[in-house]
């Protein structure tokens, strides 16, 4: 168990709100007049868990005598002063994803009941602990994965479930609010979904009978019990990396500026045009919409057998390709694939999750990946699609609002096409503001090189070459100089697909990525080549797995993984230490039978559908895990420099800082590289470079 230094506090909250917090995010949430904090289980140091309570939930547990509902140390909304000298005591109050409790606590508890702010510096987060441990971050699963008795109870949670949301009135209530002259809006179905009376003040109905009442609170503190128990099952970010997280509050804290005054426009224009190529596939079609699935793969398969295989996304842009395809065809799909642009949905994320000032807070995720890496939320910055060649949002965006359907398409084309486009500029800088932006340019590949030893590799990168024309030339034998175009491209797809052991399968996937044909015997062929250029990567591969395998073989001796990594298992884990001094975690190592040889595993979060499970691992994945992690080390050395020297953050995209400053020139990019571009004193053989760009809205 982890020893807790100082007054340590651990905190939970239960609430209820009209405002749907799944999709809109915390802070919109906290902000919402309709949300109530209904609770808070609070554990100070090692003493038995105390409840506070407020307003609703007080009154009702007073009148059920709440000395015999089995809840300890209940202090009321009326004793603040208590609170306030509990949280001014604590050195360090935690809680399990704390920018839930950081913005209850400053929207709910500071801006409506006047409590002292908790300075950011204060918080902690037992999540971040789980993802640092590669740890589930759900507190249920987490305490399943350490085998914990008192974790997160299916019953408790049922509850929780129930008792945040409003429930529907039932006949006699709604009978009695007819009378006093409320009209109701329903749904589909007729199920009644707000009650409004003449003065347009709803009235909202809420699961909250005595026994209910009772058993949250039971289920609250047995939460603070468990995020308690299992966060003293895990080791502490390092202070280091403390300084990161807490600067990943404030960042998230300070929210990305959105321009929700076009979100509406352009929603109008994409309906509006939805609706004319709804007409036309109708009268294409003889009376289909195009959501129709079973009875537009009908009409293909009568009179266009063969050309149509399924109605995915996949399926749709694969009989596109075809040269031979009847040109009603081609215009049928063509409006298919239109209109399901599922990327345009997120034009609405940006209103949903706003705040009242615009901007959106908390969309990115700490320790989100194995690596460390950061990861997207709400509005998924990390995952917007890269918009169309020449694409400008500087004049698309006020061309929504200012040219009529018919000159806009005339101007740009397809309209579901530009709203797709618009998904990046809808971030735009406040008023008197501009962005700043720079990444690290070809990070992976540079940090991979140093730590494989490639010397020729980072030779050719501080020499300034064209890295994709250098593979190609090895890889076609041909001069650097009379590298084309398309050899040049193959060799970007090479080093993306064949770094961390990939083959022909990988490189036609990436191949698709940049709108390229190409098949797995190409694909294949180019592999050798590539590996024969790079063959101390490939020895790299086999140093990772070499050091992971005899590291699990003999548990608490360390092993080296090349010359710059070192890998140990120490208790449930396997650490693999960066040059950076901090770890990486793989909760359970084994080696089990395999085909050739033992197979290394370990449990972890499967990334497509966030269950526990074993995986299994090779010194390629091994390798990925490490590059992506020392190149994660710069960005987390360069956040805490780069807010010190006055730029504030606002956001980060993989390798690149998003920054938002006064639209003077005493703020120019220059300054934000030269700051990005300062390299702590381990890295220095990385020959890093950055790249960037100042505007007004963002972009790729």
């Amino acid at each position: 168990m982890t020893k807790r230094k100082g007054n340590t506090l651990t905190i939970d909250f239960e609430t209820r709100s009209t405002f749907d917090l799944t999709s809109g995010g915390a802070w919109a949430y906290a902000e919402d007049p309709s949300t109530e904090i209904l609770c808070m289980a609070f554990k100070f140091n090692e003493e038995p868990t105390h409840l506070f309570l407020l307003g609703t939930l007080a009154k009702s547990l007073d009148a059920l005598q709440h000395q015999e509902a089995g809840v300890v140390g209940y202090i009321s909304n009326a004793e603040r002063h208590a609170i306030n000298r509990i949280m001014a005591v604590a050195d360090t109050i935690e809680a399990h994803n704390v920018g839930f409790e950081m913005a209850l606590w400053h929207h709910v508890l500071v801006g409506k009941y006047g409590y002292e702010p908790i300075p950011i510096d204060k918080w902690r987060c037992s999540a971040a602990k789980c993802s640092q441990a590669t740890l589930p971050r759900a507190l249920d699963k987490a305490g399943t994965a350490l085998g914990i008795v008192n974790e997160k109870d299916k019953d408790g949670k049922a509850l929780m479930m129930k008792m945040c949301k409003p429930r529907t009135p039932v006949k006699a209530e709604a009978e009695a609010l007819a009378g006093m002259g409320f009209t109701f809006e329903r749904n589909d179905k007729g199920t009644i979904q707000r009650s409004i009376d003449a003065l347009g003040d709803e009235r909202i109905f809420w699961h909250e009978e005595p026994q209910q009442i009772i058993d949250l609170c039971k289920y609250c503190i047995r939460d603070v019990d468990a995020e308690h128990e299992i966060s003293g099952r895990l080791p502490d970010l390092p202070p280091a990396e403390q300084e990161v997280f807490m600067y990943d509050l404030i960042i998230n804290e300070r929210g990305v500026p959105s321009d929700v005054e076009s979100i509406p426009v352009i929603n109008n224009r994409v309906a509006d045009y939805k609706g004319v190529l709804e007409g036309e596939f109708n009268g294409l079609s003889g009376g289909l919409r195009s959501g129709q699935r079973a009875k537009v793969l009908n009409i293909f398969a009568t009179k266009w057998p063969g050309t149509l295989e399924g109605y995915t996304a996949a399926d749709v842009a694969a009989a596109l390709k075809s040269p031979d395809l009847d040109p009603t065809a081609r215009r049928m799909l063509e409006i298919r694939k239109s209109v399901s642009k599922t990327s345009v949905k997120k034009l609405d994320a940006f209103v949903r999750c706003s705040n009242s000032d615009g901007r959106v807070r908390f969309t990115i995720t700490y320790h989100k990946a194995t690596t460390g890496r950061w990861g997207g939320q709400l509005v998924q910055t990390q995952n917007f699609p890269r918009p169309s060649k020449g694409f400008d949002g500087d004049v698309v965006v006020p061309d929504f609002h200012n040219l009529s359907g018919v000159e806009f398409a005339e101007k740009h084309g397809d309209i579901m096409q530009a709203a797709s486009d618009s998904l990046r500029s809808m971030i735009k800088a406040s008023p008197g503001k501009k962005f700043l932006c720079a990444d690290y340019s070809s990070i992976e590949g540079r940090v991979l090189a140093w730590l494989a030893g490639e010397e020729d590799v980072l030779n050719a990168y501080r020499a300034g070459l064209d890295m994709y024309k250098m593979i190609a030339s090895k890889m076609f034998h041909v001069p650097y100089e009379e590298v084309d175009d398309t050899q040049r491209q193959a060799g970007k797809i090479a080093e993306l697909a064949f770094g961390y052991g990939g083959g022909g399968k990988a490189y036609v996937q990436f191949a698709e990525q940049y709108g390229m044909d190409c098949t797995m015997a190409l694909g294949e062929s180019y592999k050798n080549p590539w590996r024969k250029a790079r063959s101390k990567t490939v020895k790299y591969w086999r140093d990772c797995e070499d050091g992971v395998r005899r590291a699990i073989q003999n548990p608490g001796s360390v092993f080296p993984i090349g010359p710059h990594c070192r890998a140990k298992v120490d208790g449930e884990w396997l650490n693999i230490r960066l040059p950076s001094g901090r770890l990486i975690y793989f909760f359970d190592p084994s080696l089990r039978a395999g085909k050739y040889k033992p197979e290394i595993r370990f449990w972890g979060v499967n990334s497509n559908n966030n269950q526990w499970i074993e995986k299994g691992t090779w010194g390629g994945d091994i390798c990925q895990s490490i590059t992506q992690a020392v190149a994660r080390d710069l960005l987390s050395f360069a956040i805490p420099n780069v807010e010190r020297a006055g730029y504030p953050i606002v956001f980060s995209v993989h390798d690149e800082l998003v920054c938002e400053v006064p639209d003077v020139k005493e703020f120019a990019l220059d300054g934000l590289i030269a700051w990005m571009s300062h390299q702590p004193e381990w890295s220095k053989g990385i020959p890093v470079e950055c790249d960037g760009w100042e505007g007004y809205r963002f972009r790729k």
